[in-house]
């Protein structure tokens, strides 16, 4: 089956997809809910982050940080998106005018919390960088802004800002 390149826009959409369609997944138990799904997943990419950035042994090929933390900056674009409709819909605007063609499968407060083990997971790589910028997330509020933003002195402000237009044409 052919997915096109919708997943690039909206990659935590995949386990949706694979929870509905793919019954015989391990992930897909009833215990499990697609939220923790989507924790697990995210805090084990971070993992392979951390791995690919300090190879243990020689074996082991050093990632750009451009490329392994792309799939990172898109989970925290959707979330900012998701996260934008909840709060547009709070505003006192009519559902339907406000969600439209754009919806969203995960609550605020699923959001939220998908939000926190981003930003540890970014606050991470920031610490176990050398002569980085860092750029502090807030933890007391929800502020995918600063989320995004924390990217460009990860992996640079042009290679970010090249994410942000590819991601724009899809």
């Amino acid at each position: 089956f052919m997915a096109g390149r919708w997943m690039l826009q909206r990659p935590l959409d995949i386990i949706q997809v694979q929870d509905k369609f793919l019954s015989s997944n391990k992930m897909s138990s009833s215990d499990v809910s697609g939220t923790h799904a989507a924790r697990h997943a995210i805090e084990r990419y971070f993992d392979y982050v951390e791995r690919h950035m300090f190879p243990s042994s020689k074996s082991q090929v050093k990632a750009p940080l451009a490329e392994i933390c792309l799939p990172l900056y898109l989970l925290s674009e959707q979330l900012r998106e998701d996260y934008d409709v909840w709060c547009d819909c709070e505003g006192g605007s009519n559902e339907d005018e406000v969600l439209g063609p754009r919806h969203t499968l995960l609550s605020e407060t699923d959001i939220e919390m998908l939000y926190d083990t981003m930003r540890e997971g970014v606050e991470q790589i920031q610490d176990s960088l050398p002569n980085k910028k860092k750029k502090k997330i807030p933890s007391d509020y929800v502020s995918f802004k600063n989320l995004s933003a924390s990217f460009k002195g990860i992996v640079g402000t042009k290679v970010v800002n090249k994410w942000k237009r590819n991601r724009a044409e899809l």
